[in-house]
């Protein structure tokens, strides 16, 4: 998976440093993305008529079952985490600021190594800025945000060694929606994590070590709107990268990346 050797230990992903390149797995999930977003572009009928912006709140609740990897020059392990996510909005009528709520954890399953099943935790937290563009027959809303964000995996390797990935940062990003017929519009958006900082915790020996890096989110869903209700169907991924680690048990060890897809489902309401 993701172009590297399987291994049954989560502690040997660390390995030896500068001994793999994950650039390359990225650049292969982007091009995928690239691509289905032009085929829904394209191969979805567009005959949509100016919508004015929502503003107020939102609130869904939705499912995302993630196929994960964590790899490194050791190897890759690789689990699936079925989670639940939670998306808060407000959007203020008075001026194009406004507030996002992300959450999503969920419990690992189908470990491909032995240990003890652990649980993956993200959230984040966005003042946004949207806008409207487009002509009096299409109108798209396009919204820009800067926030702070955290992304956190933890399980027990087979020797007893509990795991701790955590990687926080500021992010920034976009998101873009257009309408489409009727009451079905289509979204994307992407987020950067430019310095991204990611530590590996192991309480049981008192070890920690960190190391820099970055990571991205990207989603594409389409939307059905029921007034108030709404249902989100779409993909979403999140990848977190990092360099050589230092501080602590694993120094030495790494790059290594740690990677989230699969499709998502939610439901939601406007409040």
């Amino acid at each position: 998976m993701n172009g590297y050797r399987t291994t049954t230990s989560v502690l040997q992903v660390f390995g030896r440093p500068n001994v793999i390149e994950w650039g390359d797995s990225c650049m292969k999930r982007w091009r995928c993305f690239l691509l289905i977003l032009t085929a829904a572009l394209v191969l979805l009928p567009v005959e949509a008529k100016a919508q004015p912006m929502t503003f107020g709140q939102s609130m869904a609740i939705g499912y995302w079952p993630a196929a994960v990897s964590f790899a490194g020059p050791g190897g890759t392990v690789t689990w699936r985490t079925s989670m639940l996510t939670f998306d808060y909005q407000v959007q203020s009528p008075q001026s194009p600021y406004g507030f996002r709520l992300q959450y999503a954890t969920g419990a690992q399953e189908d470990w491909s190594f032995s240990g003890v099943s652990g649980h993956d935790t993200i959230w984040s937290i966005d003042v946004t800025f949207a806008g409207q563009f487009g002509t009096e027959e299409s109108t798209a809303i396009g919204r820009a945000f800067v926030g702070y964000g955290s992304i956190t995996w933890e399980n027990t390797d087979s020797a007893g060694v509990h795991l701790i990935e955590a990687t926080t940062a500021f992010r920034v990003g976009g998101d873009l929606t257009l309408p489409l017929q009727s009451k079905w519009s289509v979204h994307v958006g992407g987020v950067w994590y430019p310095l991204a900082k990611t530590t590996i915790t192991a309480p049981v020996i008192a070890s920690e070590d960190s190391a820099s890096g970055s990571a991205f989110e990207y989603g594409l869903s389409l939307r059905f709107d029921a007034d108030p209700w709404f249902v989100d169907i779409g993909y979403r991924g999140m990848s977190v990268s990092y360099g050589t680690l230092s501080g602590g048990a694993f120094a030495g060890g790494c790059p290594c990346s740690t990677n989230w897809t699969g499709y998502v489902i939610s439901f939601g309401a406007k409040l």
